[in-house]
């Protein structure tokens, strides 16, 4: 998502990614029997609640982000929504 915002976002506009990964998650090799441990490490992933603000966007520019959220919203995994505050 990050390699996705930078090449979307360009120079336009700053981004912060809230989201820490921090979780490991482990994986048994197929055909093999239980017991044995736990299993070696795949990856990491990021644990995150409802209502967690993911990425925020610091930009002068509203209309060119929010022509470029909405393919944002088709990459992740869950439903999400744009929250905007303006500084006045």
């Amino acid at each position: 998502m990050r390699r996705f915002l930078r090449k979307a976002l360009k120079k336009k506009a700053l981004f912060v990614i809230k989201a820490a990964v921090t979780t490991p998650v482990t994986k048994k090799p197929k055909d093999v029997r239980l017991g044995r441990g736990k299993g070696d490490m795949k990856c990491f992933a990021a644990v995150i609640k409802k209502g967690t603000i993911i990425f925020e966007i610091y930009t002068n520019n509203i209309a060119f982000v929010s022509l470029i959220l909405p393919q944002i919203f088709t990459k992740l995994s869950f439903k999400s929504f744009i929250f905007c505050k303006h500084k006045r």
